[in-house]
């Protein structure tokens, strides 16, 4: 798998989208460190794109590193502030880690509703 992201990174490395599409592929196949990687590459193509800190924020929930998800998420709110799926696993997240209040606050943005401030 990883073999067959990287070749297909080489024939548009320009393109942030193809290492975010080569992450989940990665991330798929139980290779989270060269996804992470591989997510960390396209953010430097894309540093406004808000796809990248929230996958980033996904991967490490999914390791157990739920203040670092918290940090990738809240960078994917922050350059995104109507992105639904950030504030619903920010909202998770917080909750895992016994910061109700927030999370509280994180589930309202997430189903459309003011009230994260």
């Amino acid at each position: 798998t990883a073999l067959y992201v990287d070749r297909a990174i080489g024939f548009d490395s320009a393109n942030a989208q193809v290492y975010h599409q080569g992450a989940i592929l990665l991330s798929k196949a139980g290779l989270l460190k060269p996804a992470r990687s591989k997510l960390f590459a396209g953010w430097e193509i894309a540093p406004r794109d808000p796809i990248f800190p929230y996958s980033l924020g996904l991967l490490a929930a999914e390791s157990g590193n739920l203040n670092e998800a918290i940090g990738y998420l809240e960078e994917a709110v922050a350059l995104e502030p109507e992105f639904y799926r950030a504030w619903y696993n920010l909202s998770l997240a917080y909750s895992r880690t016994n910061q109700m209040e927030k999370a509280q606050r994180a589930m309202r943005r997430a189903q459309g509703g003011a009230g994260a401030d």
